[in-house]
């Protein structure tokens, strides 16, 4: 099922804490200015990388200033890359960001932005 968690113009430069079936998720704008989802917790220390920043398409921990790209991998420092952040399937359509995966029957512009399944913090 695929839910809206926040409006396209709210996703700026700095990532966003939505929570989605009570699991904390950060959002973030990557590289060519598409949103990115991944679990809330830093695999290192777990602090909320949505109190990080965004640096080069990057989703920087604020603790230690790990890097996680899009796909959940660390960046930095390099040697890591074993250590890697769950996912989340997100798409941006018709002005607003969606959480979930949508099954390929169910047209995205039928759901609306009052949907009581999100909550946004920030």
């Amino acid at each position: 099922m695929t839910f809206p968690i926040l409006k396209s113009t709210s996703l700026g430069q700095h990532p966003k804490k939505v929570f989605w079936n009570t699991q904390a998720i950060a959002i973030f704008r990557g590289k060519n200015n598409t949103p990115h989802a991944l679990h809330d917790a830093c695999p290192h220390r777990q602090a909320s990388l949505s109190d990080g920043w965004v640096s080069k398409g990057h989703l920087v921990c604020p603790w230690h200033h790990w890097e996680f790209d899009q796909h959940g991998q660390c960046q930095w420092p390099a040697n890591l890359g074993n250590h890697q952040c769950e996912t989340v399937p997100i798409t941006e359509y018709n002005g607003s960001v969606w959480l979930g995966q949508p099954p390929p029957y169910i047209q995205l512009g039928y759901l609306n932005m009052n949907s009581t399944a999100f909550s946004t913090k920030r």
